[in-house]
């Protein structure tokens, strides 16, 4: 598949919504229990039948402690 920088014109504005669900925000978290993808606000699972908390571990993100890069 080749890409180009190009955006294909008119298509862009109405597809976007679709696009969209497929980018995590940065901070997004996944659900252990049902794999689905949350936005880094919520504290439980957004997944109608699920509910499940959200993991403590996934609050600690990489880039959020610069202090451990000192190599």
């Amino acid at each position: 598949m080749r890409k180009c920088n190009t955006p294909k014109p008119g298509s862009q504005a109405s597809k976007s919504d679709k696009n969209s669900k497929q980018k995590m925000p940065e901070g997004s978290w996944k659900c252990e229990k049902c794999n689905n993808i949350n936005y880094p606000f919520r504290t439980k699972c957004n997944r109608q039948n699920c509910g499940a908390d959200k993991p403590a571990d996934s609050e600690k993100s990489p880039s959020s402690s610069p202090d451990q890069n000192d190599q």
